[in-house]
């Protein structure tokens, strides 16, 4: 009877302390550039656009004129690819609006891990997050690069969307806007865990294990089944086997 109160109690004083922990998090000032570069790039009047490559020159090749940009938001995203050659930006734009929306809800979660990035590491100053079209490089959906952080919004369309059906089930499962945070947080994590050279697999094993574990750090409310991308069902089988 005792050592039940004893456990009791410390779960208790352990709740408390992180409680108290998650509120000096959210009382941490977090403010940062969020930018929907898609929805600029297709709503911008043909008339702006010159005024638009001028104002983020890092996304517009300067060889292409402004009236070139123009015709390529007009035209096909894979001109190249018989089975898409009729899939438009304006076609995608129009499933990222319908599917995407306004990514409020993943702003105010980016916000919560930029806060839980800052409490670990105070050096930290928050990048300017682009929003933007990828023509579904789902491999590189999310870049850090030190004062930038760029996310390719056509690949959070939904698992079960139909641009994405010819992948392997596997990569499309990734492709939800459930897991942005989730990707946002490891790419944070690629950055922030050191990796060593010529690794093992024992080694890689190590490097992953230490990534998931600050990963659950600045993500708390997510479980281990949310940061490996795994259907809870199956993790608490896999757990348990």
């Amino acid at each position: 009877m005792i050592k039940k109160i004893f456990i009791f109690t410390s779960l208790l004083l352990a709740m408390a302390c992180s409680d108290k922990k998650e509120k000096e998090i959210a009382a941490i000032p977090m403010n940062f550039d969020w930018i929907r570069l898609d929805s600029l790039f297709m709503k911008t009047p043909d008339a702006k656009m010159g005024e638009l490559s001028a104002q983020y020159p890092y996304f517009f090749t300067q060889s292409v004129t402004p009236e070139e940009w123009c015709e390529i938001r007009k035209g096909s995203i894979f001109p190249d690819i018989p089975a898409f050659a009729n899939l438009h930006y304006a076609d995608l734009y129009g499933e990222i609006e319908k599917s995407v929306g306004t990514l409020s809800a993943e702003k105010k979660e980016i916000k919560n891990l930029f806060q839980h990035i800052k409490y670990y590491f105070p050096k930290f100053e928050p990048p300017k997050v682009v929003m933007l079209i990828s023509r579904v490089a789902y491999e590189t959906r999310v870049i850090y690069a030190d004062s930038l952080l760029l996310i390719g919004t056509d690949n959070y369309l939904g698992t079960q969307h139909k641009y994405y059906q010819d992948m392997d089930k596997y990569i499309r499962a990734d492709l939800d806007k459930k897991n942005l945070v989730i990707d946002v947080a490891d790419a944070f994590a690629d950055k922030l865990v050191p990796r060593g050279i010529h690794l093992t697999f024992l080694d890689n094993m190590i490097y992953e294990g230490k990534k998931l574990y600050l990963e659950s750090e600045l993500l708390p409310k997510k479980t281990p089944a949310d940061l490996l991308r795994y259907d809870a069902k199956k993790y608490a089988w896999a757990e348990a086997n």
